[in-house]
């Protein structure tokens, strides 16, 4: 293993990852250094600005036309996918026609403050070729004046259909293009992608079952390879034969060009008997035919993975149980706390109880820290983002967030990481993994 691979493994560890939530808000808010603008002949000038706050606090991101005096969105501004120093929104403007798309870059070679582009008439292709805006990826060309957006669109088989965007100063071009990727013989099925990662010029297409397409769109003609993910853990191997999202249980990241990143949550099981083991059994009592034993939840783990591009290997990188993460603070709610006696008001105080008693879903991978929406009851409205300090293997901070989430799927939350825009400090800790010894062989 060279210097430089030795070194990237050290330092997975990262400080500059936020929670965002995918949700733009049209308030007017302060400029930092994040606000970029861009003028438009429809509406003047639209600025865009990040409200960035330390985990486990939340980010907010901000849309604003300060040209206008109403609101022109019909509905919120949606971030459809980020990577590191990109994201990609769109928003619904009143009066006909499809919503438009604008790519938000914190910085790159070429330009030292944030950049805010449309995308002329993208709102408009996506409709007519049927894509799925958020199984959209970006990277950039060698020279960083120009950028690739691309879209995936399943066909028959395994095959699949990238359609490519150019967008090069304020214009854009389509172009499209057929893969035939080679997968495994058990995943002749192709990828169902939940996600889209960029990892240097390459998009990748996440199938958090199976593993993940990256296709090198710079290239001409687009070359595509499959990087299987870990094996599911054993009570999770359920999500691969029944096809269930995995989104409930996994999340990867892709960073530094190089870098990739798995997060893996299986609740755990166990047996119990209904009735007690007696010295003395009547007759009556014999009912060989009645069920004694019953499954129940006992709890759940935090599995991490981490691997670099070049390698044909995932090695381990961190366990948590539970039961190591101790308590949490709740305010009060229906399903714990009884009722008070009638003339006595119900208790305002925090409820302290273990973090298992929670129900807990939907990972979140933000660099040393994975972030869980948790819930006393599945069906319940009312939700918890709960971050969880891997290294540390204790709770960060509890955030309340909105109403109504399911726990099979989390559109509302994802990590961003924002470079050089965040202090470099780590608590005085080493990273996730320290010093990670190779095993294997590079794929180059």
């Amino acid at each position: 293993m060279d210097l430089r691979l030795a070194a990237a493994s050290r330092k997975i560890g990262r400080p500059d990852y936020v929670l965002l939530c995918t949700y733009g808000c049209s308030d007017a808010v302060d400029i930092n250094k994040t606000t970029a603008c861009v003028s438009l002949s429809k509406m003047g000038c639209i600025k865009v600005t990040i409200s960035k706050q330390d985990l486990p606090s939340i980010s907010y991101f901000h849309v604003t036309c300060p040209d206008l005096t109403e609101n022109p969105f019909t509905q919120s501004p949606e971030i459809l996918w980020s990577s590191e120093n990109f994201i990609l929104f769109r928003v619904h403007l009143v009066g006909p026609g499809p919503p438009e798309f604008f790519l938000y870059m914190v910085e790159g070679p070429e330009f030292k403050r944030p950049m805010l582009s449309l995308l002329p008439d993208f709102g408009s292709y996506c409709v007519r070729e049927m894509l799925d805006p958020y199984l959209v990826g970006v990277v950039p060309d060698d020279d960083g004046k120009s950028h690739f957006v691309t879209a995936f669109k399943r066909k028959e088989s395994a095959d699949c259909e990238l359609h490519i965007y150019r967008l090069e100063g304020s214009t854009g071009t389509w172009s499209k293009e057929h893969i035939f990727p080679d997968f495994p013989s058990w995943a002749r099925s192709g990828v169902f992608p939940d996600k889209v990662v960029a990892l240097g010029q390459e998009v990748g297409y996440v199938d958090l079952l199976k593993g993940i397409l990256f296709c090198n769109v710079v290239k001409n003609p687009v070359k595509a390879h499959f990087i299987p993910l870990p094996n599911l853990l054993p009570n999770n191997q359920h999500y691969f034969y029944e096809e269930l999202p995995g989104q409930a249980i996994r999340d990867v990241t892709c960073t530094d060009g190089y870098k990739i990143m798995c997060v893996e949550l299986e609740d755990l099981f166990g047996f119990t008997t209904r009735i007690p083991d007696p010295d003395v059994l009547h007759d009556f009592e014999v009912d060989p035919s009645m069920k004694v034993v019953k499954h129940m939840r006992v709890g759940w783990r935090l599995v991490t993975w981490y691997r670099e591009i070049f390698w044909d290997h995932w090695q381990k990188v961190c366990k948590i149980h539970v039961d190591e993460l101790g308590e949490v603070s709740l305010p009060p709610h229906g399903r714990t706390e009884p009722l008070p006696p009638k003339n006595l008001k119900p208790s305002s105080r925090a409820k302290k109880l273990p973090l298992s008693d929670l129900q807990t879903a939907c990972p979140i991978l933000c660099g040393d820290y994975v972030c869980l929406l948790s819930k006393w009851d599945y069906r319940d409205d009312e939700a918890w983002i709960v971050t969880v300090d891997m290294w540390k293997k204790a709770v960060r901070g509890l955030v309340r967030v909105k109403d109504g989430i399911s726990m099979r799927l989390n559109p509302a939350y994802i990590s961003f990481v924002m470079k050089n825009y965040r202090k470099g400090e780590s608590d005085g800790r080493s990273s996730l993994v320290k010093d990670t010894p190779f095993h294997g062989k590079r794929c180059l």
